[in-house]
């Protein structure tokens, strides 16, 4: 065995558990997010009354028919439950995350030689995407560049425009994964009439907790997403650097 090659081999596993540990929590997010969008789509769709009983609609995939309330006192608790899980996903995506960081950001401080891979791009070679995960597009805009390596040579306009590219990216990529659950709650919301002080107040509570786990997560991750920016913008490619989202 040459000399270097355990260390070398060592960290190489360990950011590759890394990767594993978050590719698991964005498996999980990705899943829950397709839920929620799922049916918030058939909630917010325009719904067709099924004649001649002009308070019943037909539901999707040949599941029959329901009274209209009941079909939107059924989809607004989905869409709260399934809130509140994504949220809590994705909580959880962006604490192994951070968690997965700050170990990559001690390997990266570890001797190695020039030809090594840094293991920031390692890690993102290893973890799986997912749907908010757009740097690798302003990463690949870089050229030969793109790598923390050789991070160092992108030139001021070039780092400047991976940037803004980022962030378009990151606004779009909010907009669809936030927005939509937020809006389908509110229409859904709308939609609800109920009776009785105690169904009211329940309405109420799980609608405004469902938004606010939204909120809270989508705060995060706008947080996280500064950071990147900031990161993408540093001239150097040393160990300081973490790898974007």
């Amino acid at each position: 065995m040459a000399a270097g090659e355990e260390p070398i081999k060592s960290i190489t596993g360990v950011v590759k558990e890394l990767a594993d540990a978050v590719t698991t929590q964005a498996r999980v997010c990705n899943r829950t997010w397709i839920a929620l969008i799922t049916v918030a789509v058939l909630v917010v769709l325009p719904r067709v009354a099924a004649p001649p009983a002009t308070t019943q609609i037909d539901l999707p995939f040949s599941l029959g028919r329901v009274d209209q309330e009941t079909f939107y006192v059924i989809g607004f608790g989905l869409l709260v439950a399934l809130a509140i899980g994504f949220a809590a996903a994705l909580a959880q995506q962006v604490r192994a995350q951070k968690l997965a960081h700050a170990e990559v950001d001690k390997l990266a401080a570890l001797p190695r030689s020039a030809t090594d891979v840094h293991p920031r791009d390692l890690f993102d070679a290893f973890r799986e995407p997912s749907a908010m995960r757009v740097a690798p597009l302003a990463q690949l805009l870089r050229g030969k560049h793109q790598f923390f390596n050789s991070a160092t040579g992108a030139a001021p306009w070039l780092r400047n425009l991976s940037v803004a590219y980022y962030v378009l990216l990151q606004l779009v990529a909010l907009s669809a994964y936030f927005g939509l659950p937020l809006y389908a709650l509110w229409r859904a919301r709308l939609s609800v009439h109920v009776t009785g002080l105690f169904f009211r107040i329940a309405l109420e509570a799980g609608g405004v907790l469902a938004a606010l786990a939204l909120i809270q997560v989508m705060m995060a991750a706008m947080w996280f997403a500064y950071g990147v920016v900031r990161i993408i913008q540093r001239p150097s490619g040393d160990g300081n650097n973490q790898p974007a989202t």
